[in-house]
């Protein structure tokens, strides 16, 4: 106390910063130094969450925003379950389908303290691809052409949800799943002429049709911006095309170009507004603008962890 006394008589300011730069230093992260007062919210990070379905991996994993791996979340190598689709139910939170073991598997993440899981639902059966979850802990996975929806602790609502028809939407093939925070659900299909079909979900016991359109070249990942435009990437012809909500006006965006996407699966808005797109066939992730056009001359995620990517999503992870 004498010597700061001292400090404080000699009114020096710069030195008085670094003291106290190097009081903050010397503080426990964890301590009541830095500690978040209460009632404040506390800091978030935000990860890329990837789900690799290459045999040799069988794993979900996370990167952060600039690309580099964070951690192998958790590998499913050991069940032989396929990862086919991923989910975030809520900060931390992630849900899994599993093709083969026909399972969704929870998983909780945080880079500090590792992975809790447990086993949300068994014995779906069929082909399971994608997933997704609403703001009420729904979740709604593709089985088959059907989609199945679960509530918040696994037990299932209607057999199925949604059936092969419903309306004008027919299910045949389908592959991607997008939720709309307005209660709609967007679904792409690579059997029949291809089509993009957007549901209402809003009611959890009753969904219903409200477009199909036909868009060709088996689409497969689908996104809707915060733009407003619909974002797709298609197989058939290895594009990323950009429509309207409903799938209508396409415009391709990103031409056939092999070497760059080949096999496309899954793609996502990132938070600074660029699309990420994963190109299974060739084991990469790359950054483009809404545009189109590449960000860097590198892809954003190449690594061996991650093999024949078939889902990605942004999760929130408080600290």
């Amino acid at each position: 106390m004498e010597v700061l006394g001292k400090l404080l008589k000699t009114k020096n300011k710069l030195v008085l910063f670094f003291l106290f730069l190097n009081l903050l230093a010397c503080s426990d992260k964890k301590g009541s130094f830095l500690q978040v007062p209460e009632g404040v919210a506390a800091e978030s990070e935000q990860y890329i969450v990837v789900a690799s379905g290459d045999t040799n991996t069988r794993s979900v994993v996370s990167y952060d925003l600039t690309g580099q791996l964070v951690a192998v979340i958790k590998n499913f190598l050991l069940d032989v379950g396929t990862v086919r689709g991923l989910s975030i139910l809520g900060p931390s939170e992630i849900l899994v389908a599993l093709d083969n073991t026909d399972r969704l598997h929870y998983l909780n993440w945080n880079p500090d303290d590792g992975v809790v899981e447990d086993e949300f639902f068994t014995g779906l059966g069929g082909n399971v691809y994608d997933v997704e979850s609403d703001s009420s802990g729904n979740s709604y996975v593709i089985y088959s052409n059907q989609i199945r929806m679960y509530d918040s602790n696994g037990v299932q609502n209607g057999n199925p949800y949604i059936n092969t028809t419903l309306g004008s939407c027919v299910l045949s093939n389908p592959r991607g799943l997008h939720y709309v925070s307005d209660g709609r659900l967007i679904v792409t299909n690579q059997g029949g002429s291809d089509n993009i079909n957007v549901y209402d979900i809003s009611d959890p016991l009753n969904a219903t049709c409200l477009s199909s359109e036909a868009v060709g070249n088996n689409p497969y990942g689908v996104v809707l911006h915060s733009n407003g435009t619909l974002y797709f990437v298609t197989q058939g012809d290895d594009q990323v095309y950009s429509a309207n909500v409903d799938g209508s006006s396409t415009t391709v965006i990103f031409s056939t170009n092999l070497a760059v996407l080949n096999n496309p699966t899954a793609i996502l808005e990132l938070p600074n507004g660029n699309l990420a797109v994963a190109s299974s066939g060739t084991d990469r992730v790359w950054e483009m603008d809404v545009n189109g056009t590449i960000i860097g001359s590198q892809p954003l995620i190449i690594d061996p962890t991650s093999l024949n990517i078939t889902d990605m999503e942004i999760m929130d992870v408080s600290n």
